[in-house]
Parts: C-alpha cells; sequence; structure tokens
C-alpha cells in the first residue's frame, strides 16, 4: 500500500515537472490533421491513413476526423484506405506549420458492380480502437470493437454467440431465446449479467448498482447499438471495479444529411416471435436527434417461457459552436419473462425441453436518464462531462424449490403453495469529468488523460415476502417481506494515465487509480437476532503500465500490466441462515492481470490480433466451518480462495478473394475467434457434507479449457450469408468440482459445439434477413445454477429459425 502511494505521488510529479517543462521544449514535428468523409458527407469511422514508406499513421475516430503528429518537414504521399471506397492518394508537404487535409472518399465502382458495400462492409465487423479517442486512451490495450451495422449475426433475438463471433475468449450462459440479457465474460469470470464487467452505454455506467450488486440487468436493443467497444486487462484503471474490464454500448446518432430518416426492422420466427424495431432521427441545423421504440415477444422454445419486452431510447444533441457540444439521453427497458424451471440430470436427458415451473417470473424496470457535455478548449485540451442515473427495479416472484420437488396443487387446499416475491429498486447517481491534455516533451508528442467520478448507489432490497398462491405474474403479498435492507455505496475516484512517446514508435503508458468506497447497510432479516448495521470505508489505491511497439503502420506489439479489485457484493454481508456468521473484517477482491500480444493486418488480405494473458484473484468469498466456544459449529463466510487464468487469446480472418486479387465471384472471410484457459484454485477452502475440503488445484467453475467459433462468411451483389460453428469445452459449475448431483444443481457442464446460419440481402433502402439459429438441433445446455432462474440445468434452445424485412426512408 505503501509502495502504491509513493509510486502515484513520484509519478504525478513527474508529469507535472514534463508539462510545465513543455513550454521551454521545442516542437519535434508538425501536425496533419482532418476528417474522412464519403462522396455524400458520412463521416467514415476507422479509415486508415498513412504517409507512404513512414511510420506515420492513423484511424479516424467516429466523427471521422483523424491526427498525426510529431511529422517531420518533408514532402509525402498521404493515403488513406476504406473497405468499399477507392484508395485516396495525395502529395503533400509539411513545412514549418500544421497541415489540414480533409478526404471525401469515392466509392468503388468495380467493387459495386460485383459486390455490394454492405457485403464488403460485413467482412469487417471488428476492429481496433485508436491510441486516443475523445478523452479516452486505449495504447497498448487489449480491445476490441464490433461494428454492429456490418453484421449478419441475429440482432432481433440477441444471439450473443453470433454478435460476439470475433471477439476471443467470451464465455457465454445461453439459457433461454428471449435475449434480454447478456451474459458473458472471459478468463475464467463468472458471466452472469455479465456481474464482473463494468457495463456502459455512451460512456455512461448502466450496471444496477456497481460496487454493491454489480449485474446488468439493462441492455439496450441491438439493432439501436453502433459499435460495441470491449476492453479487457487494463481497463480497470481508466474504469474503475471489475476484473473483467469494459463493456461499453455506443448508440447510434441521426442521420448527419437528412431533416428526417425513418427506420424499421421487422421479423418473425420460431414459436410466434415477433420483433418490431422502429426509429427515427436525423439533423436539424446544429440539432442532431435519434430515438427508437423496440418491442418483442415469444412463446419461448420450452413451455412457460413467454417473455415480452418494451425498450426504448431517445437523444437529443446539440452543437453550440465547434468547441463546445451537449447531448440528452434517455433509455427504458421494460419485460416480463416467464421461467420453464431447472432440470435434473435424468430430466435432460429424457427430454431437455421440458417444464418444472408455470408460475415463475422475472420482471425487471429501468429508467436511465443521461447527459454529456463535450469542450475542445483548444487544439491540445479537451474536457468532457458524463452524468447518469439509474432508476430501476429488479423483481420476481416464483416457487423456488430444486426441480426433483413438483409445484402440485395440494389435495388438502386444492391451491398452489403461496410463491416467493423478491424486488430489489436501485437508485444510482453517478458524474465522471475527464481531462485530456496533449503536450511535447523531448521533441516527442505526449497525452495525458485524467478524471474524477462520483457516484452514490442506492440498494432497497425485499425479499421472502409470501406472494399468492396463482399462476399469473402477480407482485401482491399475503404476508410481509421476512428481509427489508437498505444498502448505499459513495465512490470518489481519481484516475490518470499518460502516453509517453519514446521515438515514432514505441510508446509507454503508466496509469494510476484511487478508490475510495464508503458501504452501509441497515435493515432487518427474521432470522438475525438484531438488525444489520454495517459501516466501512475502504481506500483502494490501483497502478499499472502500458507498452506498444509499431512494427509498421498496420501491426504493433502491446504488453500490459493493471491492478484491479471487486468490491464486496451485498449479498456477502448478509448471513443466509442463523447458523451463518459474516466476517465484519472482509476484503474486497483483488488481483492483476497481463498481456502480451500482437495484432494487425496485411493489406486487406488477413487479420490478426493473438495475445498472452495472466489473471490473478484473490480474496475471492467463500464459507468455512468454525467452532464457537461451545463446541457448536457454524458457517463463517469470508474471504477463502485465491485463483489464477492463463491462456492464449486469438482472432485470425482471411480474405482468399482478395489474396487472389478477383472480386469477379464475390468475397469470402473465413475467420476463428480462439481461446484457451487454464483456469484454477491456487488455494481455498469450502464446506462440503459440513465438512471444511481444501479445494487447491481444483479447476475454476464456469472456465472452459478451450473455446472457439469459427466460421465463413461469402459475400455477392446484394447477397450476404455467413455460417458459424461455436465449441466450448466442459466445465464445472462449482468449486468442489462436483460430478453430478441427483437435483442437478451441480455437476460437469458438458462440452457443446453448435451451427448457425444468417443472412441478409440488401437493396439499399429495403432489405430482408433470415438465418437458423442451432442449425442441426443439437441437445445442450451452459449453466447449473442453486437459485434464480432454475434451480437446476438450464438447457439451451434447439432449432429455431427467424426471418425479417427492414426499411429505410
Amino acid at each position: 500500500m505503501t509502495y502504491l502511494y509513493r509510486f502515484a505521488s513520484i509519478w504525478l510529479v513527474f508529469i507535472s515537472f514534463f508539462s510545465v517543462q513543455r513550454v521551454y521544449a521545442q516542437p519535434a514535428g508538425y501536425t496533419v490533421k482532418g476528417v474522412v468523409t464519403s462522396a455524400n458527407g458520412e463521416k467514415l469511422d476507422a479509415a486508415g491513413i498513412y504517409l507512404e514508406n513512414t511510420k506515420y499513421n492513423a484511424l479516424t475516430s467516429s466523427d471521422g476526423s483523424f491526427v498525426i503528429r510529431n511529422v517531420a518537414s518533408g514532402q509525402y504521399r498521404l493515403i488513406c484506405t476504406y473497405l468499399g471506397y477507392q484508395k485516396f492518394e495525395q502529395e503533400i508537404t509539411v513545412s514549418n506549420q500544421n497541415l489540414q487535409v480533409n478526404i471525401a472518399l469515392q466509392p468503388d465502382v468495380k467493387v459495386l458492380e460485383q459486390v455490394v458495400i454492405i457485403g464488403q462492409k460485413e467482412v469487417n465487423t471488428v476492429q481496433r480502437m485508436p491510441e486516443i479517442e475523445g478523452t479516452m486512451v486505449y495504447a497498448a490495450k487489449r480491445n476490441d470493437v464490433i461494428q454492429m451495422d456490418r453484421q449478419n449475426s441475429n440482432t432481433a433475438q440477441v444471439v450473443q454467440r453470433q454478435i460476439f463471433s470475433k471477439v476471443p475468449g467470451i464465455t457465454i450462459w445461453d439459457f433461454d431465446g428471449s435475449g434480454t440479457q447478456v451474459n458473458i465474460a472471459t478468463r475464467g469470470l463468472n458471466p452472469h449479467r455479465s456481474i464482473e464487467m463494468n457495463v456502459r452505454q455512451n460512456s455512461n455506467v448502466v450496471n444496477s448498482d456497481l460496487f454493491g450488486y454489480p449485474e446488468a440487468h439493462y441492455a439496450p436493443a441491438m439493432e439501436g447499438v453502433r459499435k460495441i467497444e470491449f476492453i479487457r486487462g487494463s481497463a480497470s484503471l481508466q474504469y474503475g471495479p471489475q476484473f473483467g474490464g469494459l463493456l461499453n454500448y455506443i448508440m447510434r446518432e441521426g442521420d448527419p444529411n437528412r431533416k428526417v430518416a425513418f427506420e424499421t426492422q421487422e421479423t418473425v420466427g420460431s414459436d410466434l416471435l415477433f420483433a418490431s424495431f422502429n426509429s427515427l432521427g436525423g439533423t436539424v441545423g446544429k440539432m442532431n436527434y435519434y430515438g427508437y421504440f423496440n418491442y418483442r415477444s415469444s412463446e419461448g422454445y420450452r413451455p412457460n417461457s413467454g417473455y415480452y419486452n418494451y425498450s426504448g431510447y431517445a437523444s437529443v444533441g446539440y452543437k453550440f459552436s465547434e468547441k463546445f457540444s451537449a447531448r440528452l439521453e434517455f433509455s427504458k427497458m421494460y419485460y416480463v419473462d416467464q421461467l420453464a424451471g431447472g432440470l435434473t440430470d435424468s430430466m435432460f436427458n429424457e427430454d431437455p425441453y421440458q417444464s418444472t415451473r408455470s408460475r415463475n417470473y422475472f420482471q425487471p424496470n429501468f429508467n436511465i436518464p443521461a447527459v454529456t457535455l463535450l469542450w475542445k478548449l483548444s487544439e491540445n485540451t479537451s474536457v468532457s462531462l458524463l452524468s447518469n442515473y439509474i432508476i430501476g427495479q429488479r423483481n420476481s416472484v416464483m416457487f423456488i424449490a430444486a426441480p426433483t420437488i413438483p409445484d402440485t396443487i395440494s389435495s388438502s387446499t386444492l391451491e398452489y403453495a403461496p410463491r416467493q416475491v423478491d424486488r430489489d429498486y436501485y437508485n444510482s447517481f453517478a458524474t465522471e469529468v475527464r481531462w485530456l491534455q496533449k503536450y511535447e516533451v523531448g521533441k516527442q508528442n505526449h497525452a495525458l488523460s485524467a478524471g474524477l467520478r462520483f457516484s452514490d448507489n442506492q440498494t432497497h432490497r425485499q425479499q421472502r415476502g409470501e406472494g399468492t398462491t396463482g399462476s399469473d405474474f402477480d407482485l401482491s403479498l399475503i404476508s410481509p417481506y421476512l428481509t427489508d435492507l437498505h444498502f448505499k455505496t459513495i465512490n470518489l475516484a481519481f484516475f490518470a494515465e499518460n502516453i509517453f512517446h519514446i521515438g515514432p514508435n514505441f510508446s509507454v503508458t503508466p496509469g494510476f487509480r484511487m478508490d475510495i468506497i464508503k458501504t452501509t447497510s441497515s435493515g432487518y432479516v427474521n432470522y438475525l437476532p438484531e438488525d444489520m448495521d454495517y459501516d466501512k470505508i475502504r481506500n483502494i489505491p490501483l497502478g499499472g503500465c502500458g507498452l506498444q511497439y509499431n512494427l509498421s503502420n498496420q501491426v504493433n506489439m502491446y504488453a500490459n500490466f493493471s491492478q484491479a479489485y471487486k468490491p464486496v457484493l451485498y449479498s456477502d454481508l448478509v448471513p443466509s441462515s442463523t447458523l451463518d456468521v459474516v466476517d465484519p473484517d472482509m476484503k474486497d477482491a483483488y488481483g492483476y492481470q497481463a498481456d502480451l500480444g500482437i495484432r494487425g493486418s496485411i493489406k486487406e488480405i488477413l487479420r490478426f490480433d493473438a495475445g498472452l494473458y495472466y489473471l490473478y484473484y484473490a480474496n475471492r468469498v467463500g464459507v468455512i466451518t468454525l467452532q464457537d466456544s461451545t463446541g457448536a459449529d457454524y458457517n463463517y463466510r469470508t474471504n477463502t480462495g485465491n485463483t489464477e487464468a492463463k491462456g492464449l487469446e486469438a482472432f485470425l480472418e482471411f480474405h482468399p478473394f482478395q489474396w487472389i486479387g478477383t472480386h469477379a465471384i464475390g468475397d469470402i472471410s473465413i475467420f476463428t475467434s480462439t481461446s484457451t484457459d487454464a483456469a484454477k484454485y491456487l488455494k481455498g477452502n469450502i464446506v462440503k457434507n459440513g465438512q471444511n475440503v481444501d479445494i487447491a488445484g481444483n479447476k475454476l467453475e464456469n472456465a472452459p479449457d478451450f473455446i472457439t467459433r469459427t466460421g465463413i462468411t461469402y459475400s455477392y451483389s446484394k447477397v450476404s450469408v455467413t455460417l458459424q460453428y461455436s465449441y466450448t469445452s466442459e466445465t464445472y459449475s462449482d468449486a468442489a468440482n462436483t460430478v453430478s448431483s441427483a437435483n442437478g444443481i451441480s455437476g460437469i457442464v458438458p462440452a457443446y459445439g453448435i451451427f448457425d446460419m444468417s443472412g441478409v440481402i440488401d437493396f439499399g433502402k429495403y432489405n430482408l434477413r433470415g438465418g437458423i439459429n442451432n442449425l442441426l438441433n443439437d441437445k445442450y445446455f451452459t449453466r447449473r445454477i442453486n437459485t434464480y432462474p432454475g434451480p437446476g440445468i438450464l438447457p439451451g434452445d434447439g432449432r429455431t429459425f427467424y426471418i425479417g424485412f427492414g426499411a429505410k426512408i
């Protein structure tokens, strides 16, 4: 702790010194900047710009802008490339001043004659972040940017194995076809509602309660998402807690060239699927607006697994000047999901699609207003301010019991048993200010990104209320809640990262973060002798550093190391029975991650990103058995285990027709996204059959050794079709590495492989989309669980189809 404080102090003094000294430094070179657009004015994201036969290069940001810094005086050939457009080349002269070059790319007519742009765009569905975008620093970080409008994936049902198909190492829990929850993780972490990730929308946090209950109940309609940014490992420094990194949904904006633009996408499919997405957007003067309404419903693949989902989004942005802009947003999500219940192993083998529950329901309701302010104070100084407020609920009414216990009508009362009602209410406010300062020192360009974040997260939890004996969705109570608790967490964080460029190709990016967390809880649990009263303050420093070396304009090597932590969850603070005791000095989980990799492309022929990783995760929370002064056993919840995960994450995409140099018969993209994960307990203890069991050496639960998603996309004229195979090796569902159990709650989750096919016919203003999920009708499951939404085995859906029609007006 003392060492980290000293490290932070020395580093900040170091930055301050050079920031002052920069006024005496002579410029090392000049800046070449500009904006890349299409012929009709559309700003192009991630276009490549480079000066031929040099190391100078850049990618455009989402607003089409690019900056190449530290360019020495001389004559150069500037080249810009973007799929579906003609290569742009221009001779430029850099001499005694900065240079502005605005580029308007023309469509590649030869490509358009054979392969429509939608087909060409589809192949580059995943890109990488530039070193700097806005006030954020991405240098040396392992990152993926999923371009949603370039995918053939089934976005109507949010089929996550398709959406994240080109992001290696993604573990997915797929236990119903509703697509209402995004359940992903990497590197041996828990996928449940992406609980190990910092989930954001337009960079605003949308985790229900980031510190005490960080599950992400909210997810936007994927048709309204422009891109998904995924940063693992070193994301903890800029974005705070969670080992899993950042998952950031960047929403679409209004058409910059039209005052009114309407889009609709209507989808139908198996099990009475109906999805309707409708959006309206445009630009009027300095105002840009965009909004959508999305409705989706289905009877579900299993009996008693129907759902209906409403979601909406609205944003209005205003550009007051070239230096200042503001945007207001509002997001809404409401759905009711019927839960078919869990299965035992014998039930699954007999009929994996049977239902054991007909009266269980889950219902979240979220409203999220947000505001974003952007200032460009000068060419080298930018400031952003983001604030949002989460007003949400998580409600359920269920008959909770093992699948071996049927939910039947009593012969004495002629009624079902009363159901259990659980309700959470979330009120979370957060505001975050970031500052980016670019400067020159030692004949090199550098950049400092720093920020402050304040959040106030409140959760009111009411559980174990006695509900009705009915069968419909009803949160009414017969008897009051036996658990009624209030939790509150206040967080203040400071963070900073600095890119130091050492020569034209090498950069070092150290970073530091300090979190101050105050958590309180109060309320009652009926089986505890006294009300809860918890109050604790923690100071958590984090440090890290990233390295990046550019081997060429298209290829770079990266390495990074950063610390991370996960706050103690509210559920860990509450004893689960009268025999449980919670450690009052329980610590937050902490650890670190490291990455070493290489990424880039060879022309338009080959794209790749391969890297090794290591994750250390200490202070996992568990339960051990102790004895009191009378010799009686009791369960003690405390920090019990440390784990590690290490392996390889690799993405490779090959375009054979680009290699051959022909578009005569279309374009083929062959990709694979593959990972290995050796994850195990270094030390740990759990209670099994009333005894403490040492689990050191056991495999980490929910951590597959091998994941691969491999596919091929063929595009010709207006048609693009993708065939994908997804394979995940077997995992254990618990830390004890239980092989099987009579009630299905614990055991092995067998390996499974699934084929999907999806495609689009794009006519410009109109399109047809369709596909088949689980093409070969494989029977599989990805999860066992001891509570909601089971308990027991939760099977994935069998073969289903969908077909959709879209129009842009």
